[in-house]
């Protein structure tokens, strides 16, 4: 039972997606693939073949299916915590790039995996790593402006964005790992 407690927790302290867009350019061509990045001059967009810049003065706009955006969000629980969905699509984008979407299925899926397994079924019905994430999407809001979420979004596209997502799961072990060793120490040489 303390194992599972522990993992609930740990799915909500690490909690810190990505669908093709449809880019039209003014002078008519239609792009598909994914925007990876966005400054003040250009976009990147991650086609089939190869990433492209284009100048923002040749984006008509950029579109997506919000439902496709929302990633298996109900739109409804985004329109409950006051956030518009083009916000909540963001937020939901840097969550699958920090990794956080995964990270929250596979706490998910083992918390599921320490029930029992007549209790299973059930678990999956309580544990929804979705409903986890439409609640994280308010305190995301609350802190990071949809200017933030991009330069976010921007960074973990980047090299050294993808060098964080690499290393960040080693060295929270091993700060989890150090912090146990300290309070061991402290424990034991007390009682």
């Amino acid at each position: 039972m303390k194992k599972i407690i522990f993992l609930a927790i740990f799915v909500i302290v690490m909690c810190q997606w990505s669908q093709a867009e449809v880019i039209y350019l003014k002078d008519g061509s239609i792009l598909k693939g994914k925007v990876t990045g966005k400054t003040k001059y250009y976009t990147t967009v991650q086609t089939d073949k190869y990433p492209q810049k284009i100048f923002n003065d040749q984006i008509d706009r950029i579109e997506g299916d919000i439902v496709e955006q929302l990633d298996g969000v109900s739109v409804e629980a985004v329109k409950a915590g006051n956030v518009s969905e083009e916000k909540a699509s963001l937020i939901l984008k840097l969550l699958k790039l920090n990794g956080t979407r995964e990270r929250v299925e596979e706490n998910v899926r083992e918390v599921i995996s320490q029930t029992p397994p007549e209790t299973q079924t059930q678990m999956k019905a309580i544990f929804d790593a979705d409903e986890i994430l439409a609640q994280l999407i308010p305190v995301y809001s609350k802190y990071y402006t949809e200017e933030d979420l991009l330069r976010l979004i921007e960074f973990y596209n980047s090299e050294i964005g993808q060098k964080v997502m690499e290393i960040s799961p080693h060295i929270t072990q091993e700060v989890v790992e150090t912090t146990l060793q300290y309070f061991q120490k402290k424990v034991n040489s007390s009682f």
